[in-house]
């Protein structure tokens, strides 16, 4: 099978974080957020991650440092093909920019994108908001 990929750019839509503990200048949240996905991958990600911040000053919380998880559902097109599917995420915020890998969990793919396989990377910062998608459509 040949890998396909896709490339796009991504803006928030909405961003909904609630802090879960807080102790001096760490603490641990979970934020709902959905963004509009452009170019390769057009539609919508909705994201649940929970985040754990090694270091937060409310005062420039671009300034923190913070780890995160996700769970990932893409709605929309890939490449024209139109579908869905779901993948797990793990990334870093640092000095102001995010940096991210995915991957596809098998047997997530709905529409076209049944059978979908693979991942990527997104970034966000001063460069844009940019993601990457390798993968696979087959049996």
């Amino acid at each position: 099978m040949n890998t396909n990929k896709a490339n796009g750019t991504f803006s928030i839509v909405s961003w909904n974080e609630t802090t879960k503990k807080e102790v001096g200048n760490q603490k641990v949240t979970v934020a709902s957020v959905e963004y509009k996905m452009e170019g390769g991958l057009n539609g919508r990600l909705t994201v649940e991650y929970s985040m754990f911040y090694t270091d937060f000053n409310p005062a420039d919380v671009h300034a923190g440092r913070a780890g995160f998880s996700g769970t990932l559902w893409f709605e929309g097109e890939l490449n024209g093909l139109k579908g869905s599917f779901g993948a797990m995420d793990g990334g870093e915020f640092a000095a102001g920019e995010v940096r991210s890998g995915f991957a596809i969990l098998d047997g997530s793919g709905r529409g076209e994108l049944a059978g979908i396989r693979g991942g990527g990377t997104y970034s966000a910062g001063p460069a844009g908001m940019n993601i990457e998608v390798g993968y696979e459509i087959g049996s």
